[in-house]
């Protein structure tokens, strides 16, 4: 049995409300000239003597602790037969907030974004302050699993299964939970009422399940056959049950699903010299959902999560070790990948709009349609054909020599697939790809050694790596269309310039010695 706790604290900055900016050069932040603004800068409205800011430095803040407890018991039911039941429970509390770090030679700064803050001088922001959100997320889990192993004679096998329950809560610590109706002149208005407590939103009871297993058969010594598969039922995670920004609640949420399975070879031969092994593996990611917005019959925004994305992965992978003497080894693997998207998506709502556009709170009910047009578009990201082939020496007790050559094609772009709103075809017909990033390959060599001595128990290892040798230059990863970086010029049309690149580091060294005891 383990209880643990872990957490931390941090995040990044930037700069909140209106900060002087230099456009005739380039839009830089003109720190000196915001300080004497905000120097000297009195309003009467909040203070008589005290500096008004109309722009600051804030930090904008992750913190997290997480409570837990993982038990388990061994059970040996026979020589051949183990098993492991447990229980996993763990619970955890996410503040996510603003605060003031820097008021630039302002003494405060007004926020007025806290429904609570019911008076002028509450809503003065001092160093350390909260401002623009505060919001507490909660996350409880509980799961019970087991597992069972076999292995008789030719025959090795497994199973696990696992059940989990998930509960999330929101809480927005700087908006009311409740409205209060006010009157003026004989008009009523609802307003919040600073009385009631925080928004606070639940969804609980969220089940997910899985169950795996699989096995080898021994048709010889030197020859085995496996197969594995499973099934997961994974619940939602926290921004699919309920809406981070809002609180809205996701009721009707679905679970993801993931089936899988794989069957393969496992060879070896000529005295242990050659040894081998193949598979295919299939598996399906279905029903992934995205969160969209629709306005409500009174005109109040609302959201809403539509399901059905589906994609599916499959593949063949082999690998091959060759060791014809002792001082050399050769190894040789490769995967050849076809990960797409299955089928396009499409979605029925309802929506109410005011046709007059005139604001009369007449709001019409209609329906509307969200497609998503990504079917046979192959899965971002990740290279879908990748090679590796390397060769170990050892010409001496405890020292060895290694290079590796990887190579990668196929990398295709990292994209969302709930983007994809419009049909996108080329002149023949075929749905545009996201972008391909250029195939590379990269040689690494090792070296390692075991020094000959040994000091009251304790040994020594000396090792070295060149990462990258031959220096090559090549996109390790990329983003579709970027939203910052794209060259919009033509359009953004899945193009290398609409594409943001991150380049593989160039050719490095690593060395250093390591000590075991």
């Amino acid at each position: 049995t383990i209880l643990y706790w872990s957490g931390g604290s941090g995040g990044g900055t930037g700069t909140y409300g209106s900060v002087v900016t230099n456009y005739n050069e380039g839009g830089y932040r003109d720190w000196d000239a915001e300080i004497a603004q905000n120097t000297g800068n009195i309003d009467a409205t909040y203070s008589n003597s005290l500096s008004r800011a109309t722009g600051i430095l804030r930090n904008s803040r992750n913190n997290q602790s997480t409570i837990g407890l993982i038990s388990k018991l061994n059970v040996d039911v026979s020589n051949s037969l183990k098993t492991i039941v447990g229980v996993d429970w763990r619970t955890a509390e996410i503040n996510h907030y603003y605060d003031v770090r820097d008021l630039l030679g302002g003494d405060y700064y007004v926020f007025t974004g806290n429904e609570f803050d019911t008076t002028q001088a509450m809503q003065m922001k001092f160093l350390g302050d909260k401002l623009n959100y505060y919001n507490t997320n909660t996350v409880n889990w509980l799961g019970f699993f087991g597992q069972a192993e076999f292995k008789s004679g030719p025959i090795s096998a497994y199973g696990t299964a696992g059940y989990s329950t998930t509960g999330y809560t929101y809480t927005d610590h700087f908006k009311a939970s409740e409205e209060m109706m006010v009157i003026v002149a004989g008009d009523t208005s609802y307003v919040p009422d600073p009385s009631s407590k925080p928004l606070h939103s639940e969804n609980k009871g969220l089940s997910g399940y899985q169950i795996k297993g699989g096995g080898m058969y021994r048709l010889t010594e030197d020859l085995g056959v496996f197969a594995n598969l499973g099934y997961i039922s994974k619940a939602p995670i926290f921004d699919n049950a309920i809406n981070d920004y809002d609180g809205s609640v996701n009721k009707n949420v679905e679970n993801e699903l993931f089936n899988s399975f794989e069957v393969g070879l496992d060879a070896s031969g000529l005295g242990g010299i050659v040894a081998a092994k193949a598979n295919y593996y299939n598996t399906k990611w279905l029903n992934r959902s995205n969160l969209i917005g629709y306005t409500l019959p009174d005109g109040s925004d609302a959201t809403l999560f539509l399901a059905g994305m589906d994609a599916n992965h499959s593949g063949i992978e082999a690998e091959v070790g060759l060791r014809p003497i002792s001082l050399l080894r050769l190894d040789f693997a490769a995967s050849f990948g076809d990960w797409k998207y299955t089928k396009d998506v499409t979605g029925i709502y309802n929506t109410w709009v005011d046709t007059t556009f005139l604001q009369t709170g007449t709001y019409i009910e209609t329906q509307d349609t969200a497609t998503y047009y990504v079917k046979d578009l192959k899965v971002g990201d990740s290279p879908q054909t990748q090679y590796s082939i390397s060769a170990s020496l050892y010409p001496t007790q405890g020292m060895s020599l290694q290079a590796v050559m990887r190579f990668y094609a196929n990398n295709y772009a990292d994209w969302n697939p709930f983007t994809r709103t419009t049909l996108e075809e080329d002149a023949s017909g075929n749905r545009v790809q996201s972008w391909m990033a250029p195939d590379y390959s990269v040689v690494d060599l090792h070296a390692s050694y075991d020094l000959p001595i040994n000091t009251k128990g304790m040994k020594f290892t000396v090792f070295a790596h060149v990462f990258n040798a031959l220096d090559n230059v090549y996109v390790i990863d990329a983003v579709d269309n970027s939203k910052y970086n794209a060259f919009t010029g033509d359009g953004k049309n899945h193009a290398a310039d609409d594409a943001e690149v991150y380049l593989g580091q160039p050719r490095h060294l690593n060395m250093g010695v390591t000590m075991r005891f």
